[in-house]
């Protein structure tokens, strides 16, 4: 009876010890979600700005005013900023 109180007492220890290694494993991997996931809003915001950029300037060709591709540029810049921002972090 001693041995088995002995045995189980030493299992609740190793599992107390793993359970805090996992627990620290899970961590990392929930920073590392977050960080991931903050990277591909960048992206996909700068996707949008690039093909807002594409639609605004194209829409020159159909109403021959000059502020369509300049404010398609600026999207265009601000797309590739993102872009940018979200392939360096």
């Amino acid at each position: 009876m001693q041995s088995l109180v002995g045995k189980l007492s030493s299992d609740a220890a190793r599992y107390g010890k793993d359970a805090d290694g996992i627990y620290a494993d899970a961590k990392a991997k929930e920073a590392e979600t977050a960080r991931e996931e903050r990277r591909a809003l960048r992206l996909d915001i700068g996707e949008g700005f690039l093909e807002l950029g594409l639609v605004m300037s194209s829409l020159y060709f159909l109403s021959k005013r000059r502020f369509f591709p300049i404010i398609g540029g600026v999207a265009a810049v601000i797309g590739a900023a993102l872009g940018i921002a979200g392939s360096l972090v």
